[in-house]
């Protein structure tokens, strides 16, 4: 990803899908709408190389978009959109198809942000009182409940302060005409391929949050979505029993299990389901599984 130019005239979404939580989310929120931007570009047909990378990361090839989103500096950057989830272009594309090992999948990745570190967080146009409670409830869960190697720190700025801002991760909201399907509820980027960072933004649909609008409900979102930003995937991933489903998907090896969670890909007592929530805040298994992977402390 490019890096941000100093001056942008409003936010836009740069990469990873978190879509089907709430189809019932009808009412418009009281945010700010962005101003309308040209709609994303899709693709649904895809080599069999490519097809082989998205079944690793759990993506159906029949359902999944290639999105061309436009960043705030005006440049783009590609990505592989499936139902909730989404990947950049070069994670799927410059990575070796691996064998199907039979793993026990559950929520972990191939790619994982630095540990043993801060992230600052920038929200964007958080001006009313129960956003920035939210952004702090947010926070706060994820250092005092979470407690791993990685924390996290919250600022707010203005669309106008996105290029002098020195931040990790970006969360503002987007106009729902910015993106590739109307039911999509929130984006969160998944970390790049070279692990150097976390993913780096959260984008929330101004037009499907009428459910988000107060603090709690806005929380439990920021929570779940932060979790993808470091890499943590879905625990009902195999059925997506949270969607009213019962799948039994096939994992290529793209999902590895962490060692003290739920392993059957069918667990939804966690913030960490495919749509909706388990919990309104992090479960054991939420716990356990970032401290597996960045360490306690």
């Amino acid at each position: 990803m490019k890096s941000f130019k100093k001056q942008i005239r409003f936010v836009m979404p740069a990469a990873v899908l978190f879509s089907v939580l709430f189809t019932s989310c009808e009412n418009e929120t009281e945010i700010s709408e962005a101003e309308p931007q040209p709609q994303a570009q899709a693709q649904s047909k895809f080599s069999n190389d490519i097809s082989a990378q998205l079944t690793n990361h759990l993506f159906d090839p029949a359902e999944t978009e290639l999105v061309t989103f436009t960043l705030p500096d005006g440049t783009t950057q590609k990505s592989y959109v499936y139902k909730d989830k989404a990947i950049d272009q070069s994670s799927i594309e410059n990575t070796e198809t691996i064998v199907d090992q039979d793993l026990a999948k559950a929520w972990q990745g191939l790619d994982l942000a630095p540990g043993n570190r801060t992230y600052t967080v920038a929200f964007v146009d958080f001006n009313q009182q129960f956003q920035r409670q939210a952004a702090g409830d947010m926070v706060w869960a994820f250092n005092n409940r979470i407690r791993a190697s990685v924390k996290l720190r919250h600022i707010f700025i203005r669309p106008d302060q996105w290029g002098a801002t020195r931040a990790d991760i970006f969360v503002f909201y987007v106009n729902q005409s910015s993106l590739p399907a109307d039911n999509i509820i929130a984006i969160a980027d998944f970390p790049n391929i070279d692990r150097t960072r976390a993913g780096r933004t959260i984008m929330i649909n101004a037009q499907r949050v009428g459910n988000f609008s107060n603090r709690n409900s806005l929380a439990t979102l920021l929570k779940h979505e932060v979790l993808h930003n470091f890499g943590i995937r879905h625990n009902d991933w195999r059925t997506l029993r949270s969607c009213g489903e019962m799948r039994n998907s096939r994992n290529g090896g793209g999902l590895i299990h962490i060692p003290g969670t739920n392993n059957s890909g069918d667990f939804t007592n966690s913030i960490m389901t495919t749509c909706g929530f388990g919990t309104s805040g992090y479960s054991d298994d939420d716990i356990r599984g970032m401290r597996n992977l960045y360490g306690f402390q």
